[in-house]
């Protein structure tokens, strides 16, 4: 990863986010857009000891680390949402639906989602209290989120195979 100057395009910090967090590249290596949310960049490089970090965006530094899913990334880019007060932050990995605290790094849910080729590469669609993916093969699936005592769930509405992307 890497900040540049917008006006001369000089480096101001570069990573590589999958040293940091002691990762691989997967197939087809990253490919997911970065999240910015505020003052931090939010990537989702998977691996054994972290599954998406947050840097602050002018130093490169690490804000926090949530803890690893147990996979590679996926190909998605995640997307920030406000449920109950609750700042999130969920995506994809190569076989998994996360959410994270975006204020903490705190893994708030990880279900099995596993893909064709573990090609998750679109991003995660909120409203309302819902969030939906679809994938190839793996098909699509709508979950209902609930919030108690700080704690988060999903609870599956639907899942059809029906209809999937790639």
């Amino acid at each position: 990863l890497a900040c540049m100057d917008v006006h001369s395009g000089e480096i101001v910090w570069q990573i590589n986010v999958l040293e940091m967090v002691g990762s691989k590249t997967n197939k087809w290596a990253l490919a997911e857009s970065l999240l910015v949310d505020g003052d931090h960049v939010i990537s989702t490089p998977g691996g054994p000891e972290h599954a998406m970090i947050a840097l602050d965006k002018h130093t490169g530094k690490v804000v926090w680390k949530a803890p690893s899913s147990g996979d590679l990334a996926g190909y998605a880019s995640p997307i920030l949402f406000t449920y109950k007060g609750l700042r999130i932050i969920a995506n994809l990995t190569a076989k998994s639906f996360i959410g994270v605290n975006a204020d903490d790094g705190s893994l708030l849910w990880k279900v099995e989602h596993e893909s064709y080729a573990d090609e998750n590469v679109l991003m995660p669609i909120y409203k309302d209290g819902e969030l939906f993916v679809s994938t190839l093969k793996t098909g699509s699936v709508k979950w209902k989120i609930d919030v108690k005592g700080g704690k988060v769930s999903l609870t599956e509405v639907w899942r059809s195979v029906d209809m999937d992307n790639h």
